[in-house]
């Protein structure tokens, strides 16, 4: 069976504005108003929206970002999955492989309040195309974080949407929120709650959080979270998937 087919809510990303391992960042080259940046690193699970995009194994992942002085902005990121796709599906013809193209404008209100609006393709190369894996998502997003204030906390909120979603099942819409606090100059916590809601009565609409904790030391990002949803196994193809889970992330500046 096509778990992924079965229930399209687990493929949930929202790579432009947060990658799922919160990697580092680093310059990579810089011409004018333009720089150029790139992420590497491993996690435990790739999870996103609290589910499992690897059935439960580790994953590789890496990005390449180009931004300019306008707040325009364009990348791409990729990462290792596995759907377990199934007996019915030729061999070859699986996804193990998802890259994520993205662009947008950012920029901000004041100088506590941003805004992100941007659009994000999701392709599964080495999946059979009537498998319909692929699909574009829009995004908008606000950031606000207030000065003066001790642990420098930052709020997030984000909408996104899909005219057809994963598996070609209809329109779907997820929106979030999330805080984040500065304990010291190298360690802090997040927190960030979501709901997914589909225009087709099919798939499940759910609730999805994590917290966690992460330090930057000496150019090596480690973050240690959880992460849960209120779906049931039952809705979940009777795997464990969006049960909840501690994760463990490891990146580095290339």
């Amino acid at each position: 069976m096509t778990m992924k087919t079965a229930r399209p809510a687990w493929r949930l990303s929202a790579l432009a504005a947060a990658f799922a391992l919160a990697p580092l960042t680093t310059h990579v080259a810089q011409a004018d108003d333009w720089a150029v940046t790139g992420t590497v690193g491993l996690t435990t699970d790739y999870v996103f929206r609290g589910i499992s995009q690897t059935d439960e194994n580790p994953a590789i992942q890496g990005s390449i970002d180009v931004g300019h002085a306008s707040g325009f902005y364009a990348g791409v990121w990729g990462s290792n999955v596995d759907f377990v796709d199934g007996e019915n599906i030729v061999p070859g013809d699986e996804a193990n492989a998802e890259i994520d193209y993205y662009g947008g404008m950012k920029g901000k209100f004041t100088d506590e309040l941003g805004w992100d609006a941007g659009a994000l393709y999701y392709s599964y190369p080495s999946a059979a195309s009537d498998l319909d894996y692929d699909y574009w998502e829009g995004k908008l997003a606000l950031g606000y974080s207030p000065s003066g204030m001790s642990m420098s906390p930052s709020l997030g909120l984000s909408v996104f949407y899909s005219p057809e979603f994963f598996g070609n099942i209809g329109a779907a819409t997820y929106v979030n929120g999330s805080l984040g606090l500065k304990l010291t100059d190298i360690i802090g916590v997040s927190a960030s709650i979501g709901n997914q809601q589909f225009s087709d009565s099919g798939p499940v609409d759910y609730i999805d959080y994590k917290v966690g904790v992460r330090a930057d030391v000496a150019g090596v990002g480690l973050e240690l979270g959880y992460t849960d949803t209120d779906l049931d196994k039952s809705d979940c193809g009777d795997t464990d998937w969006c049960e909840g889970r501690v994760l463990f992330t490891i990146s580095k500046s290339l």
